[in-house]
């Protein structure tokens, strides 16, 4: 699912004149996407942390306070409200703020004020995505991407490349009239 909605992303960035790079390796962790827009020279580091039946949390417990508790880092375990705020403090730090983040976007656009950015699907605990608002990180819900991305004119003067035919296949499925409603389709 990750990478699906990641295409997506990217599609709907792309049409938005940004100029994308997609997993940029930093030592063992990755940025999910860079992107350059081509007329503001706006820069975003995007992260895509999206589901649709969502268990966990989209920050594991940090490692002390697994320790500690004897949980697991990404256990379903309710969190109490401090502890969930901790959790999502380690995880901005290290998706978005560690020496390694900072400097990967350096390399691709130095001296840019980069804007960063999460999107996000359906959470398990809507408190989580307050404490990462509250952190300075803006949050797109994937539904908007999806809403714009299949609802785009067909005059559309650009359209990037796989998500293109994703994006289609669910604007086919979801807003347009089958043309036999009626047919069962058995394999």
């Amino acid at each position: 699912m990750a990478l699906l909605a990641e295409s997506l992303v990217e599609e709907w960035l792309n049409r938005n004149q940004y100029f994308t790079i997609r997993g940029v390796k930093t030592g063992v962790d990755e940025i999910d996407i860079l992107g350059i827009n081509v007329k503001s020279g706006k820069a975003i580091h995007l992260e895509s942390q999206v589901s649709f039946r969502p268990v966990g949390y989209i920050s594991p417990l940090p490692k002390s306070f697994a320790k500690e508790l004897g949980r697991s880092p990404t256990s379903a375990w309710e969190r109490p409200e401090d502890i969930l705020e901790k959790s999502v403090e380690s995880w901005i730090q290290k998706k978005y703020h560690s020496k390694k983040k900072i400097a990967a976007r350096n390399h691709f656009a130095p001296k840019q004020d980069w804007s960063l950015i999460l999107v996000h699907g359906i959470v398990r605990e809507e408190k989580e995505l307050e404490f990462i608002k509250a952190k300075g990180i803006r949050l797109i819900p994937f539904y908007n991407i999806l809403q714009t991305i299949c609802t785009a004119s067909e005059n559309e003067p650009f359209k990037a490349h796989s998500g293109t035919d994703i994006a289609e296949m669910i604007e086919f499925y979801s807003f347009k009239t089958l043309y036999s409603p009626n047919a069962n389709i058995f394999i």
